[in-house]
């Protein structure tokens, strides 16, 4: 639903469904500044103008030139800055859906947005297309594991959490898709994780 409300546009995003679509809705904020802390009482309610949303619509290219710098290339630290700073607004997004009343929605977003770091740190565009889609994925995999996991107490990311829960759905897509069991760098390619974490939690499900 869009309002207009002092010559300015704001969107209400939906809910984020169980599945996540190919191409979500990607909300968008002003670079110049950061979302502040948040209570744990609530999470924020996200808003958007239009012409932010469509400021994320050339992300895809810019994750192709950075993945095509060596990673020695002054430009290619200002160009991932930049796709870093476009898109946690969509992993402070994803938090706010995903957190519950009476949760520190501080830590949430703290974790999606590590998560969205290491998205971009790790997209690669021949096999990960759609970022979107790549990002989303591992966020929510991610912040459903902390809500498992932590208990009220303060609670530091581990690189095994969020991996385990998405090892078993990703085995079945790949099996459906390679007609095969998957390796555990096929495993980590689809989950967007690195491979010896994924080794690890595969070794702690047995």
């Amino acid at each position: 639903m869009i309002s207009g409300h002092a010559g300015a546009c704001r969107w209400w995003p939906p809910p984020l469904p169980e599945s996540v679509p190919s191409r979500p809705g990607i909300p968008s904020t002003s670079a110049e500044t950061e979302a502040q802390p948040m209570s744990d009482k609530s999470p924020p309610t996200s808003t958007t103008t239009l012409d932010e949303r469509r400021g994320t619509d050339d992300i895809e290219p810019l994750l192709v030139r950075l993945a095509a710098r060596a990673l020695d290339d002054e430009q290619r630290d200002a160009l991932r800055d930049e796709l870093i700073g476009r898109c946690l607004p969509l992993a402070e997004y994803i938090a706010s859906k995903l957190a519950v009343h009476g949760e520190n929605f501080d830590e949430i977003r703290r974790c999606a947005r590590a998560r969205m770091v290491l998205a971009v740190d790790r997209f690669d565009p021949d096999r990960d297309a759609p970022f979107m889609a790549f990002a989303v994925r591992a966020i929510v995999a991610t912040v459903r594991q902390r809500r498992r996991g932590c208990s009220g107490a303060s609670w530091v990311p581990h690189p095994l959490e969020g991996i385990g829960p998405a090892i078993g759905p990703a085995i079945d897509t790949l099996v459906q898709r390679l007609g095969r069991m998957p390796t555990a760098r096929e495993i980590a390619d689809e989950i967007g994780a690195d491979p010896l974490v994924v080794t690890r939690a595969m070794v702690n499900r047995r």
